[in-house]
């Protein structure tokens, strides 16, 4: 996804002449030297800000260039097997050490609960964590003009492995090494580039499709993500050529398969079923469900239309915007987006091409991951992530700093503290109960966890024992409980997973 206008060629000419096809050539007076480039790019970056000022014709564009080739450095560093040493240049630590990390981190388990949480809610009221460009990173062989000004620092598998649940591939139909001549020497290409007047600026020698939905693939058969559902947008870049598009078709099939849950046979391009549950989902054997624009061929067979606003909310942090949340507030956001019914998608472009166009390249920060989690958004879309990446923690909305902890109970309460905490199921507190996913209320009864079912029943005719699938329900969830720490409808089971327990299954439960 990009936003570039009518300077994209100049913007492309001064990308190659400053850092050269490998992002470390050409750069003339810099010290590459260890030493020299002892400052981390933040650091060196805010000096230059300081220096300069931000003014966007002149501080942000020479301040982003600056930050251009320091991770130019670090990418060339990395890419010769050196990844403990590069953050020399670019203040980053990346490497497989990082990821092990990580998957034994708070931060990993947090999120692994908020996702089961909402396997059985719409995918309009999840909260599913997004890279921006995934495709785009320098962790892949050849050094082409994408993907030295990258938009992700970690390869595809490893950004899924970072708890990222909807990525996103953008094709371009280009001139490729991989093209025959059937396809007149084209092939469909992963490329971060723009096309005008038929052009399709900044795709090289780009790797093919097939490519990346091969690692894709790699990573779903792996034993542990046996039950993972991913959301794959695919940005259609393909000049309505038809061959094109069945060739996506056919990579489809080749690649994932009956994994990928496919729009009616007699209905193609049918909008997005956002009201659909990965469990859904899951249970008919399908684990990828692919969204993009309408395309001719036999796309439409395997690729749901984004559909309009009342269907999928797509924006994008421009030159000075921010989350809408943050200044609108996320009751007027909810209005604004439709409540809960359309896939809202909010992501960063932290390319050097983007800032030399706009004049401008704002973050998308953790204070507004944080509110977009709390206002239920859907798609929060990062660029740049990394296993330490602070964002991470920021959209945590659900449990408190390491919990749960399960020898403190295995019955779930919302505190006034606005998280969740595990605690001995025989407390007593009141019970928190839901019609419909905005409302909220609070029964006047106290009791322990297993009655609540049957209190909510009693005080509240319409309303059910409930859990909070999204920040937003979690705020309405604290407004009705005020001050007060109360019971949810959330356990943990004698084999050791929490969930929102039905009925039947009660009985598995500590009284």
């Amino acid at each position: 996804m990009h936003r570039w206008g009518k300077h994209t060629v100049v913007a492309f000419a001064a990308l190659v002449a400053m850092s050269g096809i490998g992002g470390i050539g050409g750069i003339g007076a810099i010290d590459a030297s260890p030493a020299a480039a002892a400052a981390s790019a933040a650091d060196a970056v805010a000096g230059c800000r300081s220096a300069i000022g931000t003014v966007p014709q002149v501080g942000e564009r020479s301040c982003r260039s600056v930050e251009q080739v320091l991770r130019g450095f670090a990418n060339g560093c990395r890419n010769l097997g050196q990844a403990d040493t590069c953050a020399v240049f670019d203040g980053r630590q990346v490497g497989p050490s990082h990821m092990q990390a990580y998957a034994k981190s708070w931060t990993h388990r947090a999120l692994t609960l908020q996702r089961e949480l909402d396997d059985d809610v719409a995918f309009a009221r999840s909260t599913i964590l997004h890279t921006h460009n995934t495709f785009n990173s320098p962790v892949y062989a050849p050094p082409t003009l994408t993907n030295q000004d990258p938009n992700q620092i970690y390869s595809i598998f490893d950004q899924l492995q970072m708890d990222i649940r909807a990525i996103e591939m953008d094709v371009h139909w280009v001139p490729s090494a991989y093209g025959t001549a059937n396809t007149g020497f084209n092939a469909v290409t992963l490329c971060h580039g723009q096309v005008q007047a038929g052009v399709h600026l900044g795709c090289t020698i780009d790797r093919p499709l097939e490519f990346g939905l091969a690692e894709l693939r790699n990573w779903l058969e792996q034993p542990e993500n046996k039950r993972e559902v991913v959301l794959l947008y695919l940005e259609n870049n393909l000049d309505e050529n038809v061959l094109a598009h069945d060739l996506v078709a056919q990579a489809l099939q080749r690649g994932l398969g009956d994994l990928i849950v496919r729009p009616p046979a007699d209905k193609p391009c049918t909008p997005l079923p956002t009201l659909t549950t990965p469990a859904t989902l899951r249970a008919a054997g399908h684990r990828v469900i692919i969204v993009g624009d309408c395309g001719p061929g036999a796309w439409g067979s395997w690729v749901f239309e984004r559909g309009d606003k009342k269907n999928w909310v797509e924006s994008g942090s421009g030159p000075g915007g921010d989350y809408p949340g943050l200044k609108t507030g996320c009751a007027t956001e909810r209005k604004r987006v439709g409540s809960g019914q359309a896939i809202v998608r909010w992501y960063e472009d932290s390319t050097w091409l983007t800032a030399m166009v706009e004049g401008d390249s704002p973050q998308l920060t953790s204070i507004e991951a944080s509110k977009m989690a709390a206002c239920g958004a859907t798609l929060i879309g990062f660029d740049q992530l990394t296993p330490e990446d602070p964002r991470l923690n920021a959209v945590v909305w659900s449990w408190a700093k390491n919990e749960p902890v399960q020898s403190a109970g295995r019955c779930a309460t919302s505190a006034p503290d606005s998280y969740f905490h595990a605690k001995p199921c025989t407390e007593r507190h009141r019970f928190v109960c839901a019609n419909g996913p905005d409302h909220w209320q609070l029964t006047k009864a106290a009791g322990r966890w297993s009655e609540g079912v049957k209190v909510c029943r009693r005080e509240l005719r319409y309303s059910r024992f409930a859990t909070p699938a999204n920040g937003w329900e979690n705020t309405l969830l604290r407004q009705a409980a005020g001050s007060r720490e109360v019971w949810m409808n959330y356990a943990s089971t004698r084999a050791g997973r929490w969930m929102p327990v039905p009925a039947k299954q009660y009985s598995f439960l500590p009284a």
